[in-house]
């Protein structure tokens, strides 16, 4: 079995998420035959992983070098996008609120893209990997719009902060946070 960690930054040291992933990665190492850190920023000190322990920038590169305008056709041909737009009012009348959603979307296409790329890529089987995110947020959902395609895929993800709790933003919304939810078979919090 392999396990995909996706992670805002670990093994890089930008967002010092090491304080949590790095006692975590013994335990994924005892219960799995491959552990994978699958990063979406590749900024700051690249820090050692542990023995056995793969990391793959390729999603990060991805995230990366896509153009806006290449992002904003995948928002706009995403059904997650119309039904938060028509289902959130503050999108229409707060700005902050419209740029999150259209981000959000285009992030998780971007992610539903490159899982759709890696099994194709790696020619692994989707009964036996488990993408687990740490943040349940636009990866969590385009991971699980992969599954149209790979529906054995499992997904779970980790919940902290601010991908709960709406009152930490100036206009209180979650993009999607339906869809995402549909879309996952465990969400954990902290």
């Amino acid at each position: 079995m392999i396990v995909l960690v996706f992670t805002s930054s670990y093994p890089f040291d930008a967002q010092h998420e090491e304080t949590f992933l790095e006692p975590e990665m013994g335990y994924l190492l005892s219960g799995f035959e491959k552990v994978i850190l699958v990063p979406k920023l590749r900024e700051g000190r690249r820090l050692p992983v542990p023995e056995g322990v793969e990391v793959d920038e390729s999603y990060a590169r991805v995230l990366e070098t896509v153009g806006r305008g290449a992002v904003l056709r995948k928002v706009f041909s995403s059904a997650c996008f119309y039904q938060d737009l028509f289902a959130t009012s503050a999108i229409w009348t707060k700005p902050s609120a419209l740029r999150r959603l259209v981000t959000h979307v285009g992030r998780a296409q971007l992610t539903r893209e490159w899982v759709e790329n890696w099994f194709a890529r790696t020619g692994s089987n989707e009964a036996d990997c488990i993408f687990y995110t740490f943040w349940f947020d636009a990866a969590s959902l385009g991971i699980g719009l992969a599954r149209q395609r790979h529906p054995r895929l499992m997904v779970v993800s980790r919940a902290h902060g601010y991908d709960i709790y709406a009152d930490r933003y100036p206009v209180p919304y979650l993009p999607c946070r339906p869809q995402g939810l549909a879309h996952v078979d465990g969400v954990f919090g902290e």
